[in-house]
């Protein structure tokens, strides 16, 4: 996945404005398709839907099973 997001400019925002990312969305550069960013630990799991979707992922804790 060659991902797309603009780091820089979340973070600026979030340090000269107070304005943390929210719900941030990475687009891959070699596919047509985009994955949530998720806090560590939790991690991308798909949940249904469009495969190559962001809406059809979830960030779920890395303890918890696969459905």
């Amino acid at each position: 996945m060659a991902a797309a997001w603009d780091s820089l400019t979340a973070l600026e925002q979030w340090v000269e404005a107070g304005r943390p990312p929210v719900n941030p969305t990475v687009a891959d550069l070699n596919h047509a398709r985009t994955r949530p960013l998720c806090e560590h630990p939790s991690r991308p799991r798909y949940v249904a839907g469009n495969p190559d979707d962001a809406a059809s992922v979830t960030c779920a804790s890395a303890q918890q099973p696969a459905a």
